[in-house]
């Protein structure tokens, strides 16, 4: 018998047919009651689906749909949505500020983009991030699109063994049932961009999401016209080997800018959100030099006046780099298309010029082609300054043109429906827009105890009912008996303090060091009168064995008799477990090895819904904690050996939970005032602040405003600006070598008094520059504890007379604003109105 498979999908009735623009749109994902209104349609089905509205309309029973079509109460709240979400839309702004437009928007790439649980093409929190990146831009009308990968079977769906090995299971996702639709060009045709990868040109097909105003591309290869080993390039996020990495990365920075220029997008601003989306630079010159006859060295300072880089990672291994082998046989075929000289290629992405023994750092092609480049968060700024400093050698440490913009969190995506009820009653309506208001935080206090304590322990309790259900689907898939089924429905008591742990599981993380000396902790747990719970979730990287290991024994000890029930593992993290535990937890726990935490926002998320941190000092925690709004663990000393770092952390830690925590959770019983006094402190501090729409504002000001800027200044005039500063650059490159700093002088004692003005003066030689193409500068560094000199002030000096000869005479007064140890000396360095920052060169001359 021959038997052919039809799908057949529901149509939905005329009066639910706007519901379809709805589902298309990530914007419900962010307003409850949107999200409420799918889930009522069917709540099992919507439970099963994944939270994914496009399917639920099309899997729907057709007599169901029609019942909800004559549902008044139904009709109701749905007209109610669609007005709320119809207004949103109209709000655009038709005229947006200067520089920025629609057809000129700022154009964010990265690998992952974590907008919600049903669409899986992020991994963890770089993805969350660009995610809430783009739904904050929409909030704030910022004309934003992003560009990204359209992965075949997304990050992996997590199991674990009765053993607790992870397991990792790839699906293939259905496009179709997704919120997706394909990118079409002027004529109405789907869009594919090409691409030559390794010598071979690979078609790649053009999606498209919608997260409220911004739009979100993605980038697919898995098509007919494409090969086998092509079509397997988009299949997995983070999968393959190195070879698939390269790949990916091409696709993702050649083929999405394009992707743009098939679209008919000019973005104004170029964002790389981590290196992976750093071959961009590479099509951006090629652009440059074969559409508007640009040398490189006038394609450079172009490309790099309106690109912004952010880099994440604090450790050196964890940024992508290729040995000139594979880097040659991949990318050397593009480059040939460009007519440009391999070397120099290479060379943007290495420390040294011309050396084929080291490897081609993304992060470093990302940094020497971006003129504005950020860490993401302050303690992360220092370590990427230093980190990276070889690029610039002469330059001193703290002047490394790397700044920080720290992290934050799109509030309505990760708050809660009691604690949105909360902050509309006693906030405003308008709190929304107004967050960034630390004022509007303080009203916090006029939320009585015991509301606020029921709203936070609704949250808590909604929690405790997610994970007991999870951890039974577990054990029934495991095939336990059935008092293990029976355990699993009682786990965890809402009276009892509640920890969360959730994040990949990364050794630098050390999700373990809670279990340190397990004869402690199970007293700790097991207290009569103060026990704690913990809940752990999270993944490792498939390949990354020691991550794997260290979740195993996460479970193992969670299964424990001494903690079975008290320790719970939740498998497969993902956006849906992510919410609950931080709308749920008491209190948050967070012990990475200082300072290899870039910033984290998981803490951010749970401090707006009432929670608590507590965390190693690091990241953005450095920046949050007051000593009244958590607790640090440790006092943020890094000793350099990790085995004593270990002991010292996981000792400070029991502390923590036994002697300051628990104490004060359990203090009143269930008055709980020092306890909601602690949880208004840290509202009051974190939600103002710590926040995507504070952030990407920083971002627009700081970045993408100036960015936007300079890139159209250089582009004037047919780029004739480009070609002068390319020029100017070409004479001091010939010049630099005979700049010298002759002598300088200030006279003074060994030991001045704050405010006492000093003359300083200083003989320069510029050999043939003119002052004009110089600053001359007096550096005052200040000494730290160690005797490290950091830079303090930096005082432009004057210049008081030509001396001929090239020679001549600067002054400048100094007047010390602050006690301490102080090292002066005179630099020159270059200077030039287009050029940007004042190391963009790299060039230092010291006195």
């Amino acid at each position: 018998m021959q038997i052919k498979r039809v799908s057949v999908i529901a149509v939905l009735p005329e009066r639910l047919k706007c519901l379809r623009g709805l589902a298309y749109n990530f914007w419900w994902s962010w307003q409850p009651d949107a999200a409420s209104l799918f889930s009522q349609m069917e709540p099992a089905l919507w439970e099963k689906l994944n939270h994914n509205p496009v399917k639920l309309l099309r899997v729907l029973s057709q007599r169901r749909l029609e019942e909800l079509a004559a549902d008044q109460d139904f009709c109701s709240r749905m007209d109610d949505v669609i007005e709320r979400f119809d207004r949103y839309m109209k709000e655009r702004a038709a005229s947006p500020r200067e520089p920025f437009s629609h057809e000129r928007p700022i154009a964010y790439f990265s690998a992952e983009f974590g907008l919600h649980e049903s669409l899986q093409v992020y991994s963890g929190g770089l993805g969350i991030l660009a995610g809430d990146h783009c739904k904050a831009a929409s909030d704030l009308k910022l004309p934003l699109v992003g560009m990204g990968l359209l992965y075949k079977s997304g990050y992996f769906v997590q199991t674990l063994t009765s053993e607790g090995v992870q397991e990792a299971n790839y699906p293939e996702l259905q496009f179709d049932e997704l919120a997706l639709v394909e990118a079409r060009d002027a004529e109405g045709r789907v869009l594919h961009v090409s691409v030559n990868v390794a010598g071979r040109d690979v078609e790649a097909r053009v999606w498209s999401a919608k997260v409220g105003h911004v739009s979100l591309f993605l980038l697919d290869t898995d098509i007919p016209e494409n090969d086998a080993w092509a079509r397997q390039i988009t299949s997995k996020l983070y999968g393959g080997g190195i070879e698939t990495r390269i790949a990916q990365e091409m696709i993702l920075g050649i083929g999405g800018v394009r992707a743009l220029a098939a679209l008919g997008i000019k973005p104004s601003v170029f964002h790389i959100n981590e290196g992976h989306a750093a071959f961009l630079s590479l099509e951006r010159i090629r652009q440059l030099s074969q559409e508007e006859g640009l040398l490189l060295e006038e394609a450079l300072p172009v490309v790099s006046a309106n690109q912004v880089f952010t880099t994440h990672t604090p450790v050196p291994e964890g940024h992508d780099h290729f040995d000139v082998q594979l880097f040659g046989r991949y990318v050397g075929p593009f480059v040939e298309t460009m007519g440009i000289d391999f070397e120099e290629i290479w060379s943007l992405g290495t420390v040294r010029a011309g050396d084929y023994e080291q490897n081609f750092y993304m992060t470093i092609l990302a940094l020497r082609t971006s003129r504005f480049a950020n860490a993401v968060s302050a303690l992360h700024g220092e370590v990427s300054r230093a980190m990276w400093q070889s690029l610039w050698p002469q330059v001193p440490e703290d002047e490394i043109p790397i700044q920080h913009v720290t992290n934050g969190v799109h509030t309505s995506t990760w708050l809660s429906s009691s604690f949105l009820g909360l902050y509309k009653q006693y906030l405003g309506e308008d709190w929304e827009a107004r967050q960034t208001e630390a004022s509007l935080w303080e009203k916090v206090d006029e939320i009585p105890d015991q509301v606020l304590w029921e709203a936070h322990q609704a949250s808590k309790e909604t929690l405790l009912s997610f994970v007991r259900s999870r951890v039974e689907t577990q054990r029934r898939r495991l095939e336990e008996p059935p008092h293990a089924l029976e355990a699993a429905r009682h786990l965890l008591r809402p009276d009892v303090l509640t920890v969360g742990f959730a994040r990949r599981f990364a050794p630098y993380k050390r999700a373990t060091l809670l279990f340190h000396d397990l004869e402690r902790l199970e007293k700790i747990v097991c207290h009569p009168e103060r026990p704690i719970q913990f809940i752990f979730a999270g993944k490792s990287h498939p390949h990354n064995q020691a991550g794997k290991d260290i979740l195993q024994e996460v479970y193992q000890v969670s299964r424990m008799p001494a903690f079975e029930g008290k320790i719970v593992f939740v498998e497969d993290y993902d956006t849906n477990v992510g919410r609950h535990l931080v709308q749920g937890v008491d209190v948050w726990l967070n012990t990475p090895i200082r300072p290899q935490e870039a910033s984290g926002t998981s803490g951010q998320k749970v401090a707006f819904n009432g929670g608590l941190n507590a965390s190693i000092l690091d990241g953005w925690w450095v920046e949050a904690y007051n000593g009244e709004n958590g607790w640090a663990i440790g006092r943020g000393v890094d000793l350099g050996d990790r085995e004593n770092q270990d002991y010292l952390d996981a000792m400070a830690l029991y502390d923590c939970l036994e002697y300051q925590i628990a104490s004060l959770y359990y203090e009143e019983g269930e008055k709980k005032s020092a306890w909601l006094r602690t949880m208004r402190a840290s509202m009051k501090t974190i939600c103002p602040f710590f926040h995507t729409h504070r952030m990407v504002t920083s971002y627009c000001e700081e970045m993408y405003r100036p960015a936007a800027e300079a890139g159209a200044l250089l582009a004037s005039q047919d780029f004739e600006k480009a070609r002068t500063l390319s020029k100017w650059k070409e004479r001091l490159h010939e010049a630099w070598g005979g700049v010298q700093v002759e002598s300088w002088d200030i006279p003074t004692t060994e030991v001045i008094e704050v405010g006492q003005p000093q003359k300083a003066e200083a003989i320069v030689s510029l050999g043939m520059l003119q002052p004009e193409d110089v600053a001359v500068e007096f550096y005052i560094g200040r000494y730290d504890g160690v005797g490290a000199l950091h830079t303090h002030r930096i005082v432009k000096m004057e210049l008081a007379e030509s001396l001929g000869g090239g020679r001549s005479r600067y002054v400048g007064m100094v007047s010390p604003d602050e006690s301490g140890e102080f090292g002066f000396s005179v630099r020159v360095v270059p200077s030039h109105p287009w050029m940007g920052h004042r190391h963009a060169m790299g060039w230092v001359c010291w006195g």
